[in-house]
């Protein structure tokens, strides 16, 4: 959670849902409409977490299969948790266990196993209904409101 009067963080992660938001902005305001421009520029360009994955290469993973197009929630220890999608599926071998392919939101690709592609499903499952999350680390301390007189925090928010 966030601190005391400060700030919580939130993202988007459908186009319909950062369309929305472009929709929602004020040309009036000077933040606003440079807000709203450069989302307009850039939402051609982005691929969103709820947009299919480009069509996976040739070879013995598969684009079906057990968990592909499944979302999982993967967490970092240092840098918090990372959203991604299973793309591809490689099946058991003689001496190999299965794999899962999966794309992160921002762009990062890993294989997992079993276990671990499991525990990233418990933990999306887990999350509030609305989808919306509230993100810990360093960042969050970030407080935009007024401060104590007198209190000074390192630059930034960040922990001393």
């Amino acid at each position: 959670p966030a601190a005391e009067g400060g700030s919580s963080w939130r993202f988007y992660r459908s186009r319909q849902e950062v369309r929305q938001l472009v929709a929602s902005l004020d040309e009036r305001g000077v933040n606003e409409r440079a807000l709203k421009r450069a989302l307009q520029a850039a939402l051609p360009q982005l691929r969103l977490a709820d947009e299919p994955a480009p069509s996976p290469p040739a070879g013995p993973w598969r684009s079906e299969g057990p968990h592909v197009g499944a979302r999982v929630v993967l967490h970092f220890a240092g840098v918090g948790e990372s959203e991604a999608r299973v793309v591809r599926y490689l099946p058991p071998s003689e001496d190999e266990p299965a794999l899962w392919h999966v794309e992160h939101d921002d762009g990062d690709e890993e294989d997992l196993e079993e276990d671990e592609l499991l525990a990233g499903v418990a933990k999306l499952e887990a999350r509030p209904a609305d989808g919306l999350q509230e993100i810990e680390g360093p960042f969050a301390l970030w407080r935009n409101g007024p401060q104590p007189r007198g209190a000074r925090d390192p630059p930034l928010g960040l922990p001393a």
